[in-house]
């Protein structure tokens, strides 16, 4: 992977995005010939020796309990019907006065965490990837999009804090410092691959390299691989045979390809996915089959 100045290699996005909110299409190129969800990853929570009643009166558990579910089995437990277009933030009561300001009440007093946006964890990524290198004939070559936005890619919007021990000060005192930047000045002071909503900085990446969940060693965005990483934005093969979009406010991934490639993807097992149709709308108003909070 190595940053690519040649910004024009994603020209071809620009034309097949929606100008103004509406469907997915304003960050999701149209025109392929079928389209998958994959939703993020949730989990379910209660804390352990309290009501969330006690938790909301000031109460702090002394540990939480914490497991991974689905999107289907929680929507289900919930009492809630489970559609491809779902969307949790649509039946999330954030009124405190009702009790159900932290998560989705659920059975047996867990509570369903809202799904990460904006990025895949490396293992989930390179399950979806290993899918989508079989369907381009140009696997080792292709871009990946980051968004500009993240903090610390330029030195900027990150705050490391550290207690330091005093002579003076038996209590410390707090220091507060910038990491330095992820990308040097020439990056910074790059191009950018300019879409409609965001700018992103564009590197050379095949998606055979995004297949092996050690990605984030080799990411040149990535300062320190052991904590994560954010993953691309956007990944495209040069064949332009599909593109992977995991836009920053979207708590699940949209894939767009052939429908052999889509129907390849959803029969992956451990990969929560579905199948939605060209011009779906994955906003709060776009689940109109749950009744909003």
């Amino acid at each position: 992977m190595r940053w690519e100045p040649e910004v024009s290699r994603g020209a071809w996005i620009v034309p097949r995005l929606d100008r103004a909110w509406g469907t997915m299409h304003v960050v999701v190129p149209r025109g392929f010939e079928a389209y998958a969800r994959v939703f993020h990853p949730i989990g379910v929570q209660r804390p352990v020796g309290l009501t969330w009643d006690d938790v909301r009166a000031g109460g702090w558990p002394d540990s939480w309990e914490r497991r991974s579910t689905t999107w289907a089995a929680a929507a289900a437990d919930a009492g809630l019907t489970w559609h491809p277009l779902f969307q949790w933030e649509r039946v999330r009561d954030t009124d405190p006065d009702r009790g159900s300001w932290n998560g989705v009440p659920v059975s047996q007093g867990w509570r369903v965490d809202s799904p990460e946006q904006g990025r895949l964890e490396p293992e989930l990524l390179a399950s979806i990837t290993a899918v989508l290198a079989r369907h381009t004939a140009t696997p080792d070559s292709g871009c990946a999009a980051v968004w500009e936005g993240w903090g610390g890619l330029f030195g900027r919007g990150v705050v490391r804090l550290a207690l330091v021990d005093s002579a003076d000060d038996e209590r410390g005192r707090v220091v507060s410092t910038t990491p330095p930047a992820v990308l040097g000045s020439e990056v910074e002071d790059g191009p950018r691959l300019s879409l409609p909503m965001r700018e992103h900085v564009l590197f050379d990446a095949g998606v055979a390299e995004f297949a092996d969940a050690s990605w984030p060693t080799r990411a040149p965005w990535i300062a320190e691989p052991e904590l994560r990483g954010e993953s691309p934005s956007l990944i495209w093969p040069d064949d332009l045979a599909w593109v992977l979009v995991s836009e920053i406010d979207f708590d699940s991934t949209v894939v767009g390809g052939t429908a052999a490639c889509i129907a390849d993807l959803l029969a992956v097992p451990g990969i929560e996915a579905a199948e939605i149709p060209e011009g779906a709308d994955l906003s709060i108003v776009g689940d109109r089959v749950n009744p909003r909070s």
